[in-house]
């Protein structure tokens, strides 16, 4: 053997562990980089992440009857819209069994004031009855006012609250699947 390949003989063998070692770790590397990727298109459903989930939809529906001023007899509803037991929206109406109704109830009372302070809380009148209704969809700000609690409560606190005031109430339900990323309010 020549000197010459006698070195590269020897340099071989002397660098063999550490060749060994610097391939190992190119192997490891590839492998970690080649992976996540591989297990990714391996594993995953093909579906993008989606925003759908399970949303609520209630009504709590409370009444409760009394007599006007004149003997009339009148049935109060307050009927709240809930959205994952969130307002929504909110009315008060008062019927009366009668031919016309008692603009002058003491029972509306605050209702009409509340109107006259809130533009957004509106009344309607019908024959025999007055509709006030509010909506908290697009008008956020109105969840925080003081004088609109009443109808600012999530639906159990609400119903605890007009059944404490011996209101019957009611709750109607409907779950729906609804993208939430599209929601607005």
């Amino acid at each position: 053997m020549n000197e010459e390949e006698e070195i590269i003989k020897n340099g071989l063998k002397s660098h063999s562990k550490v060749d060994t070692l610097c391939y190992a770790g190119m192997v490891l590397l590839a492998v970690l980089i080649f992976l996540p990727p591989i297990c990714r298109a391996l594993f995953m459903d093909g579906r993008p992440k989606s925003t759908i989930e399970d949303v609520v939809y209630s009504t709590l529906t409370c009444r409760y009857g009394y007599a006007d001023e004149n003997k009339t007899s009148v049935t109060k509803s307050i009927i709240g819209y809930y959205r994952n037991g969130e307002p929504r929206k909110a009315e008060v109406s008062f019927y009366y069994y009668a031919d016309s109704v008692n603009e002058k109830d003491a029972e509306q009372a605050k209702y009409i004031a509340l109107s006259d302070t809130v533009p957004e809380f509106k009344s309607s009148v019908n024959k025999n009855e007055i509709i006030y209704s509010i909506d908290f969809v697009g008008h956020k700000e109105l969840l925080s006012k003081e004088e609109l609690k009443e109808f600012t409560m999530p639906m159990a606190g609400a119903m605890t609250y007009y059944n404490n005031l011996e209101y019957i109430c009611g709750v109607e339900s409907e779950t729906k699947q609804e993208d939430v990323a599209k929601w607005t309010d």
